[in-house]
């Protein structure tokens, strides 16, 4: 794909690339390179601009001042290369929680572009837990 219009599924580009990662303060970024990687192969294929000296800048600063010692970092990166960055804090989980995993009711189209690609586009996510 190129970055000459709308996919070819004739959606509009109104969407963003996400990547999300564990920091913590004694091992920094888990996953940096491979979380880096899938970024710039994502912004190749959609027409994104990317940068990754500026991905990388921007996750550092984000986590400069951190009070947490975990946090879950949250990266968008727009069309255009603007980046913007949330960070949570992470709680440990008890060692009583109940995990429960469900498959959803209809099956995702293989033929979609955007599904090989981690996007702000959630709806069909959203939908199938509905």
């Amino acid at each position: 794909m190129s970055d000459q219009g709308a996919l070819s599924d004739r959606r509009d580009n109104d969407f963003g690339l996400i990547e999300t990662l564990l920091w913590t303060r004694g091992e920094g970024f888990h996953l940096l390179a491979e979380h880096v990687a899938r970024l710039a192969a994502s912004s190749a294929a959609l027409g994104f601009s990317y940068d990754e000296a500026r991905v990388r800048d921007a996750l550092n600063a984000a986590v400069a001042q951190a009070a947490s010692e975990r946090l879950r970092v949250r990266l968008v990166l727009s069309r255009d290369g603007a980046i913007e960055i949330s960070e949570t804090p992470i709680e440990p989980i008890s060692r009583d929680t109940v995990w429960r995993v469900a498959l959803a009711a209809r099956r995702f189209s293989s033929a979609d572009p955007l599904l090989r690609h981690k996007t702000t586009r959630r709806a069909l996510y959203e939908d199938s837990l509905a």
